[in-house]
């Protein structure tokens, strides 16, 4: 292929791509959200939601556990279903038009009927600060409040602890300079009165829970959360006012909250509250639950057990989709653009290109991809694609996703300013070992068996001419995925019909027999 011109010339990512997507992202572009493609496990995720909050049976009744690798768009989801459930009736039905197919009638009218019945979404980010009960209890509480007041500014929602807390610094028997003076080591952050009532304001958690225990030894605040008893009480008021019937609070990236110091017992409680009252938990981690099997110890199968536990993956299908929206010809180039993929196809046709990706078809044939998903993500392989969504779900980490690998300088970027170059032109799989474990931090940390197969690596990459370490990093990908025991019969095991579906399409597919 002709190598006087560089892909960069004629493709560019799209610029509206976020590769990482959260409450800033979701605030600062009002309509991606409708950007997201669905597939399975979202519907999944919708439906589970839709019959926990119906309350149609008792074992529907329970909080939501989604749990799945970075860079399976986790967060973009669960943004997703928030609008699904909270924004104007015209904007949700178009988003569902737009995917009839993969919604269906039955669902569509569900989600249409609970959404007339007032359910109130909150959403949070983050637990790693919360080291006891007191502060999952008031970040639970006041993060309600927050999300009320935003729904109905004009409709006064029972005051919260913090609320009670800035009313009682309005108290001109109490010497708050001497407090603050004596308490220096707890509060150290203030000087005055009003540093006080702009902490609280901000509803910082860790501060609150410091002036409180101040309070308390003071004995000017006699009691405080003790149990889940009194915000249970609190959320039964919001919900007996009949602006909402229902609250679900969904608490992205939870992971940190299990160490050693959670307050397990708490959370327990919490998850327990929505047998009697429909507040429903939707937790966020990147583990499987049983991951933190010591942290929770005797508790861990009782907490699990009250929650609809879903497992998200990015499907195949999404990751051939979501390229071929993604890369996108510059403005004026779409003519030349054209002509160049159509030489792209016909160059790797010369290569086994079109009988061999017939085989991830068949291997896909159950996850609506087609033939014309597959070519739409070139110059990148089709099985570079199918590839990609196995490692990112398994081996990826916060910085190595598959929306990272599309955006970042040393993924996708690179090849589009390096090729095509005289004998290649298809971003093979190969790619992926550089980005996803060479230059992958974190890989090592969560699977230290990897160790054996980074030290071959290491002691074959010099030794090795280009055209044998290109295939070399192939087989070192399919024989981690091996070591993670998801090989298979098929596409993922390392096998030379493997090979010469990954290769195919390019000079190598008639050329690797002889070099292994």
């Amino acid at each position: 292929m002709n190598s006087e011109f560089k892909y960069a010339d004629y493709l560019d990512i799209d610029e509206d791509f976020q590769a990482v997507f959260n409450e800033e992202v979701d605030r600062i572009n009002k309509n991606l959200w409708k950007t997201f493609i669905p597939h399975e496990k979202f519907i999944e995720l919708l439906n589970t939601v839709i019959k926990a909050l119906q309350r149609e049976k008792p074992e529907y009744s329970m909080s939501i556990w989604l749990h799945g690798a970075y860079g399976t768009g986790k967060s973009h989801a669960v943004f997703v279903l928030k609008h699904l459930l909270e924004d104007p009736d015209d904007e949700v039905e178009e988003y569902l038009k737009k995917f009839s197919n993969l919604f269906g009638d039955t669902l569509v009218k569900k989600l249409m009927s609970l959404r007339k019945q007032g359910v109130l979404v909150v959403f949070r980010s983050s637990a790693g600060h919360i080291d006891n009960a007191l502060k999952l209890l008031l970040e639970v509480q006041q993060s309600i409040y927050d999300a009320y007041r935003k729904l109905s500014p004009d409709f006064q929602p029972t005051p919260t602890l913090v609320q009670n807390l800035l009313k009682r610094l309005n108290d001109v028997t109490i010497n708050w300079d001497k407090i603050i003076e004596k308490h220096k080591d707890k509060l150290f952050d203030v000087s005055t009165t009003e540093d006080i009532r702009l902490r609280l304001e901000r509803s910082d958690i860790e501060f609150v829970t410091r002036f409180l225990d101040v309070l308390v030894e003071e004995g000017i605040v006699p009691i405080k959360f003790a149990d889940v008893t009194e915000l249970k009480d609190w959320i039964k008021e919001i919900l007996s006012q009949g602006r909402i019937s229902k609250i679900l609070f969904i608490w992205d990236e939870f992971s940190d909250f299990f160490r050693t110091d959670a307050p397990i017992a708490t959370l327990q409680e919490l998850v327990h509250l929505t047998k009697e009252t429909p507040f429903y938990l939707l937790l966020v981690t990147h583990r499987r639950p049983e991951h933190w099997s010591e942290t929770l110890k005797e508790d861990g199968k009782k907490l699990i057990d009250r929650f609809h536990t879903i497992y998200y993956t990015m499907e195949p299908v999404t990751v051939y989709k979501l390229i071929s929206q993604l890369i996108r010809p510059k403005p004026g180039s779409e003519y030349k653009w054209e002509i160049i993929h159509g030489d792209i196809r016909l160059k790797a046709s010369k290569f086994g290109f079109e009988e061999e990706i017939y085989r991830i078809l068949e291997k896909e044939k159950y996850t609506n991809v087609e033939i014309k998903d597959l070519k739409s993500v070139l110059p990148i392989h089709p099985y570079t694609a199918f590839l990609a969504s196995r490692i990112a779900e398994h081996f990826g980490s916060m910085n190595r996703t598959i929306f990272k690998f599309l955006k970042e300088e040393d993924g996708f970027i690179k090849f589009l300013k390096e090729y095509p170059q005289e004998k290649e032109f298809l971003l093979t799989a190969d790619f992926l070992w550089d980005f996803f474990f060479v230059k992958n931090e974190d890989v090592l940390f969560s699977d230290p068996g990897l160790s054996s197969l980074m030290s071959l690596w290491r002691e074959y990459e010099s030794k090795l001419e280009a055209n044998e370490l290109k295939i070399f990093k192939i087989i070192m990908i399919l024989f981690a995925i091996r070591r993670r025991g998801l090989s298979e019969a098929g596409l993922l095991s390392p096998s030379l019909m493997t090979l010469r579906v990954a290769l195919s399409g390019t000079v190598l597919y008639s050329e690797m027999e002889k070099i292994l």
